[in-house]
């Protein structure tokens, strides 16, 4: 956008606009598959980290993660 924007400033014919087009499909196609990804992972995410949570509490001594012991 920068570059065809220096073109029609120096009075050339701004090809790189032709670009413009391709390149915000493949942004918006990129932007829809990783929230299809997170959506998928979201279960995996989920047990990921429970289970982080359930072996810090573990480590520090805490009983429960819903009910730690003072």
């Amino acid at each position: 956008m920068i570059f065809a924007f220096a073109q029609l400033i120096m009075h050339n014919q701004p090809w790189a606009l032709q670009f413009l087009i391709p390149i915000i499909l493949i942004a918006a196609t990129m932007y829809w598959s990783s929230l299809i990804g997170q959506r998928i992972a979201q279960d995996q995410m989920q047990l990921l980290y429970r289970v982080t949570l359930e072996t810090l509490a573990q480590g520090s001594g805490i009983d429960s993660i819903d009910h730690p012991n003072p």
